[in-house]
């Protein structure tokens, strides 16, 4: 059985994409967040058009996800260091 060349293609990206999410991670660990900011935009601007594009289709996504949380939720994580980041990555992609 042969697979059609798109969902290998799909399929590869998935893992490219993993990996580099693995990366990132290990290579932000322990730095402050404004240099995790500075990597996150860095990171942006090295994404082709498509890429960009299907990280705002889930980032929108995640942003109807999250308005549905209970509001302790949505406070606890407006609270967060996470949520500056959140909003500059919005802010990068023009979703806001």
């Amino acid at each position: 059985m042969r697979f059609p060349s798109t969902a290998i293609e799909e399929k590869s990206k998935e893992l490219e994409f993993g990996e580099e999410i693995e990366k990132f991670s290990v290579e932000t660990e322990g730095i402050s967040n404004e240099e995790r900011v500075a990597k996150v935009e860095e990171a942006i601007e090295e994404l082709s058009e498509e890429e960009k594009e299907d990280i705002k289709k889930v980032l929108l996504y995640l942003d109807r996800l999250l308005e549905s949380l209970p509001e302790d939720k949505i406070k606890e994580f407006a609270s967060s260091e996470y949520y500056d980041l959140y909003m500059r990555i919005f802010d990068k992609l023009n979703l806001r």
